[in-house]
């Protein structure tokens, strides 16, 4: 997040990692586990930063973004959709993702199988 300004599946991804500014920012970071009462039945998290002169920056997560008690907006959910769709299918993701939204119109699941293979 702080090399790259957003975290998603391609932050995991080699090229990512392998990033040089990602690798001398890692050098620098510690850890230390924490005690939430939202855990297990959440993923929390935290985060605490401190700057060259001395100033801490902190902010605890006790639910994951995009459970029930810390939803993502529908567009955020759409976006995270298009990263991880554009990955397995290429720029069918788009007619994917509208196949999806019809769903409902849709007289069988046969319509939207057929986005998710290459033509």
């Amino acid at each position: 997040m702080l090399v790259h300004g957003q975290v998603g599946v391609r932050s995991y991804m080699d090229e990512a990692i392998r990033d040089p500014r990602v690798l001398e920012l890692a050098r620098k970071v510690r850890y230390e586990t924490k005690e939430y009462e939202s855990y297990p039945a959440a993923f929390p998290g935290g985060v605490r930063i401190r700057l060259r002169g001395g100033r801490v920056l902190e902010a605890d997560f006790p639910y994951q973004r995009g459970g029930p008690e810390n939803p993502m907006s529908a567009e955020e959910v759409r976006a995270k959709f298009r990263e991880n769709a554009a990955l397995a299918c290429g720029e069918r993701y788009e007619a994917l993702e509208n196949a999806v939204l019809r769903l409902e119109e849709l007289p069988s699941v046969r319509g939207l199988l057929r986005e998710t293979v290459a033509a």
